[in-house]
């Protein structure tokens, strides 16, 4: 992924980079385990803060950090190996 940039460093995406299946976008792969466990937290903390009757309306999966397109958890096993 020579020449590309990452959507949460802006430096060049290394050659371990990774592309998002749903929108496209790259990381470095650094990058996007930092900002997995990030999301993830934040979705957890949402959750145990949202009242039980609203919780069925929230977006359980981690959102891309350029666009926001919530993001299938099963691309991310390769990812945080």
């Amino acid at each position: 992924m020579d020449g590309e940039m990452c959507g949460i460093c802006y430096d060049d995406v290394s050659s371990n980079g990774v592309s998002m299946e749903e929108c496209g976008h790259k990381f470095d792969k650094d990058c996007m385990v930092e900002y997995l466990e990030h999301a993830r937290n934040q979705i957890e903390r949402t959750y145990h803060e949202t009242e039980d009757e609203d919780r069925p309306q929230l977006e359980m999966r981690v959102p891309c950090p350029v666009c926001r397109t919530p993001l299938n958890d099963d691309q991310f096993t390769s990812i945080e190996k």
